[in-house]
């Protein structure tokens, strides 16, 4: 599986405590017989070392890069990712 960098965001809690999540593309090449495509999933890892992936979420390139562009504007922490995750499929 391989993993690229796609963006970082820092916010600010309710107690005024800052926090950086950084967010990654996950991909893996699938092979079958005389067939392989990608697929694709998304990691979420936070400055205090939690983090959260979910790996073969589509084949579609398209998708998950319109999925990570939404994590990253709604700044979604790994501790929410499965659920986001589940409710975007």
């Amino acid at each position: 599986m391989m993993e690229t960098a796609i963006s970082s965001r820092t916010c600010t809690d309710e107690t005024g405590e800052s926090h950086t999540f950084h967010y990654y593309l996950l991909s893996q090449e699938i092979l079958a017989d005389h067939f392989s495509c990608e697929n694709y999933g998304v990691k979420i890892v936070s400055s205090d070392g939690t983090h959260a992936s979910v790996p073969g979420i589509t084949p579609s390139q398209t998708r998950i890069m319109a999925l990570l562009e939404l994590l990253i504007e709604h700044v979604v922490t790994p501790t929410n990712l499965p659920d986001i995750i589940e409710d975007w499929l």
